[in-house]
């Protein structure tokens, strides 16, 4: 296994991780899904609020099914690495999976409707992830690939992609969640 590469998948656990109690569990999606709708101020009746929340939910499913090893309903962080490598970087699962969830996400932070993220919006959703400002801009500068001053729902499509499944280390999405191959969860102290 690419060590870049799962270092990566390392650090998304933190992410996943909304309580913070070393695991992921179905209301941790639920929480993070409910977070974003808070922060875009999406009330959960809507369409695209209900389209995150069941994106999330289905999300957690597919988790679970490919992580949860022990069928606990608990991710550890060594199943969520196991289970990610195995099912959506080797198993070409990503984009069965990955794809309708961050495409819900895209939608939500999409406030204007133009179809395009602009550096606010980018910013107010990897907040919610706990990515600081200063990350998050390096992140949107790299992933602007065509400089135009937004991300396209492609554009942020390929960089979630990149950002899972790409072991090159010059790849643009690796600059998602801000500097490219941070500090592996092992080192992160959990």
């Amino acid at each position: 296994m690419n060590a870049p590469l799962a270092n990566k998948i390392d650090l998304t656990f933190l992410h996943l991780d909304i309580d913070r109690n070393g695991l992921i569990e179905r209301q941790d999606m639920l929480g993070l899904g409910s977070r974003l709708l808070l922060k875009f101020s999406e009330p959960t009746s809507t369409a695209k609020g209900q389209a995150l929340l069941e994106a999330f939910d289905r999300f957690w499913d597919a988790l679970a099914e490919h992580c949860d090893t022990d069928r606990d309903h608990q991710i550890t962080p060594d199943e969520y690495r196991a289970g990610m490598i195995a099912a959506f970087v080797d198993g070409g699962k990503f984009d069965d999976i990955f794809r309708p969830a961050a495409r819900a996400l895209a939608i939500v932070a999409d406030t204007d409707g133009d179809g395009r993220i602009d550096q606010a919006e980018f910013q107010a959703m990897e907040a919610v992830l706990g990515i600081s400002a200063e990350d998050s801009r390096m992140a949107f500068d790299k992933l602007d690939t065509d400089s135009d001053g937004a991300l396209s729902v492609q554009e942020y499509l390929d960089a979630v992609r990149d950002y899972y499944t790409n072991p090159d280390p010059e790849a643009p999405g690796n600059w998602l969640y801000g500097p490219a191959f941070q500090t592996p969860l092992s080192r992160a102290g959990l």
